[in-house]
């Protein structure tokens, strides 16, 4: 379980998500007050957009990949790693617009990017979190752990990132934040395209039960019949 190309692919996968979301979460009002110069209504409907799409897309594209699979439209595996690709790739489209193009002066192109990074978040759920329900049922409990291990870090490092790089809350500073989301959701997604499945491995498997045949033989004693010859 430790070793396994698929418990590091939905833990690295995990980190990346949570050291996203939690940026989003704690810093968003601060980088719509820093570059948008977004008053305090227009900044809580702005979050409230993005975080209103997460939670839209995540009931959608959950549906959407079971329909897919039902219909034999892509295998359990290869929905798993398509639809986290769409949140780990889109992702890191969403951050570099927001890093390179975003400003003040594209309020509503900002809009839309939030309701991108909404959608493209959401994915992750028939993403790499299927996969950690999927290939090992009976550990499922010790994957999920691990997973949350994983993004507890990731949860810690981003606020951490944030404050050593944005001192005062210039574009520059954000941008360089964004370019490490951006460049952990590569890793990320990457990785669990090349190692992410859904397939039960072969150490998730239980053990056979092996019945031993017992197969009783009559004695041999019993089958020979002396033969004595008597000699007159």
């Amino acid at each position: 379980m430790f070793g396994s190309s698929a418990t590091f692919a939905v833990m690295v996968a995990n980190f990346a998500h949570y050291f996203t979301t939690s940026l989003m979460q704690n810093f968003l009002p601060a980088y719509a007050r820093d570059i948008l110069a977004l008053d305090l209504k227009s900044n809580g409907a702005f979050i409230s957009v993005a975080f209103t799409c997460k939670l839209m897309s995540k009931y959608f594209l959950s549906f959407f990949a079971d329909f897919l699979k039902s219909k034999k439209i892509l295998s359990p595996s290869t929905s798993c790693r398509v639809f986290q690709g769409l949140a780990s790739f889109g992702t890191v489209i969403v951050f570099a617009l927001l890093a390179f193009y975003i400003d003040c002066t594209r309020p509503t192109a900002a809009l839309a990017v939030l309701a991108l990074y909404g959608l493209f978040a959401g994915s992750a759920i028939p993403g790499f979190f299927t996969s950690s329900c999927s290939f090992a049922p009976m550990y499922t409990g010790m994957i999920s752990s691990m997973m949350e291990g994983a993004g507890a870090l990731g949860n810690l490092l981003s606020p951490a990132f944030v404050g050593y790089f944005v001192k005062n809350g210039r574009s520059s500073e954000w941008a360089l934040v964004f370019c490490a989301v951006i460049f952990v959701n590569l890793v990320g997604g990457t990785v669990f395209l090349l190692f992410g499945t859904a397939k039960i491995q072969i150490w998730a498997k239980p053990a056979l039960s092996i019945k031993r045949k017992v197969i009783l033989e009559p004695s041999i004693t019993d089958s020979i019949k002396p033969n004595f010859k008597q000699n007159v």
